[in-house]
């Protein structure tokens, strides 16, 4: 697929793989709906993007809240008239033992990690479908392919994404589906739950959205998961 004046729009592209996705995707000449939580972080992604002289938009949104999900595929249909790509990205990590995971912990895992893909997909599936084209990716973990102790919940709201995006794939008839699984990345969110450890060692968060523009390019298989570790 040439990325070139394609509309992507991103989910958690303030940090981390959702931040060098965003620039990744500039980079080949597509304009961008960014969205996450975090003003200050979001509009910097924004202006690295638009140095690449592409159309960007970011908008302030929580992936789990219904309402805010239909503000950003308005906003991206608004200004650009239609989505080819949905990037669902955004996620959350509790790094515990079962026993010492709270409710509270558990639900958000899941509902970052599941409910917000849910909520983009139901959302913007009937309008790639209406366009006779689409792709929705969703960013797994290696940790939804096995089991790792300390990753109860997380592991939970993995496994789950990839079962859906298996499911999905069998009822969409125009858009294809799949699940992308980086390993430990040198994000925010890993430096905080792994205190110490020898970052450089790992996968860069641009080292990610480099492999997934590449399996984008060479052609998507509908209901694929891609292991995009080292």
């Amino acid at each position: 697929m040439d990325l070139k004046g394609k509309i992507v729009v991103i989910t958690g592209a303030s940090r981390g793989i959702g931040k060098s996705f965003a620039e990744r995707f500039a980079r080949e000449g597509s304009d961008l709906v960014l969205c996450a939580r975090t003003k200050k972080d979001l509009e910097e992604t924004q202006k690295r993007c638009e140095k690449y002289g592409v159309r960007c938009v970011s908008v302030i949104a929580d992936v789990t809240k219904s309402s805010d999900v239909k503000k950003v595929i308005q906003t991206a249909l608004k200004m650009f008239g239609k989505i080819d790509i949905l990037v669902n990205n955004a996620g959350y990590a509790i790094y515990k033992p079962l026993i010492e995971t709270s409710e509270e912990e558990l639900d958000k895992t899941l509902s970052v990690n599941v409910r917000g893909p849910f909520l983009f997909s139901k959302e913007v599936l009937p309008i790639m479908e209406k366009q006779k084209e689409g792709l929705i990716i969703t960013v797994s973990s290696s940790s939804g392919k096995r089991g790792m102790e300390g990753l109860t919940a997380y592991c939970a709201s993995k496994f789950a994404i990839e079962g859906f995006t298996q499911s999905l794939a069998q009822e969409v008839k125009h858009v294809k589906v799949c699940t992308v699984c980086p390993g430990p990345v040198n994000t925010s969110m890993y430096r905080d739950n792994s205190p110490g450890e020898d970052y450089n060692a790992l996968d860069q968060p641009e080292d990610i959205a480099e492999r997934v523009v590449k399996i984008i390019q060479k052609g998507i298989e509908n209901g694929a998961s891609y292991n995009v570790w080292s």
